[in-house]
Parts: structure tokens; sequence; C-alpha cells
């Protein structure tokens, strides 16, 4: 239980508009990841902190989190990411990279970008399949103490560092030439 209050406590620190009472009403009974998983999805998706995405479906569109909603991004373009990839004749593609390309594309990073003078971050827990994605504060300690209280729960973040245009494009093409 300790882990648990522990957990939501740098949740409370990292996540901007968190209410943890909730959380802490309803903790967990057990330590076991998918119990974790599902609970923080069910608390933190009812205050609209979190949004589940499958990789193969997502392209790069805004999730629809509280945090992000007074953030003018008038100027972000989500066809950007996929732009990179469009004229490429898959045919002639590592089938492989087929595979792994909808993980390794650079969608949070690019919106990271627009949220880094806001003084946030996209981050999605780890090591699932797919993307439960959360807005946090950027802030590297804070951040560092949510890994931490992720381990005893076999559970971390990718941390998605932030990149304009330029450096999503390279990272794009260093995909396709590896």
């Amino acid at each position: 239980m300790n882990h648990i209050v522990k957990l939501i406590d740098t949740l409370a620190l990292c996540i901007p508009q968190l209410d943890s009472k909730p959380l802490l009403a309803d903790a967990p009974a057990s330590a076991d990841q998918g119990e974790i998983l599902g609970w923080l999805a069910d608390h933190l998706e009812q205050q609209g902190l979190l949004v589940y995405e499958e990789w193969k479906e997502y392209f790069g569109e805004l999730p629809a989190l509280r945090p992000l909603s007074g953030i003018d991004f008038s100027a972000y373009d989500s066809t950007f990411i996929v732009g990179l990839v469009e004229h490429i004749d898959w045919e002639e593609v590592d089938p492989e990279l087929t595979y792994t390309l909808p993980y390794e594309m650079p969608y949070l990073e690019y919106i990271n970008g627009f949220l880094r003078d806001h003084g946030l971050r996209l981050v999605d827990l780890l090591p699932f399949e797919n993307a439960y994605i959360l807005c946090v504060k950027d802030d590297e300690t804070l951040l560092e103490q949510l890994c931490q209280c992720l381990k005893p729960f076999d559970m971390d973040i990718d941390v998605r560092e932030a990149m304009d245009a330029q450096q999503a494009k390279e990272h794009v093409e260093k995909l396709l030439i590896s």
C-alpha cells in the first residue's frame, strides 16, 4: 500500500489538474501490474488526464487531455508527421519496418515541441503495446520520481523528448534508412 500512496502523491505533483482524492479512496487491493494499470486508467480517464490510443490507429492528433485545453495549437499540424511517410513505396521497405514504424513515429515528441514553452510534456506508460498518454509537467526531477514510483509495478514512462519539425523529420528519415 505504501508504494501506491507514494505513486499517488507523485502523480499529484506531476499531472496538472489531478484530484488525487478519488485515487486514494479507491486504491487497488494488490500491486498487480494489470490491476494498477486498470485503476490508473479508469481514474485518470474520468478526470480527462489520460487517453488510450492504439499506435496503429494513431496519427498525431492532439490527445483530448484537460491540461491541453487552454493552449493555442493553431500552429500545430497534426498531419505533418504522417506527411513525412505518405509518399513511401512500402513494397520497397523492409517488412519489419512496416510493423515497427507506428511505434517509433515521433508524434508525441512533435507535440511536445509545442508544449515546451508551457512547461508540459506528453508521456506514455510502458511496457504496454499501445499508448496510455498522460500530460505531465516538463520537470526532469519529477519525471524521474514518477519513474521510480512506477518500478514496483513493473511500469515506467517513455519521456518523449520535445522535437521541432526539423528534428522530427530527421528522426523519421533515420527510421527509414536503418
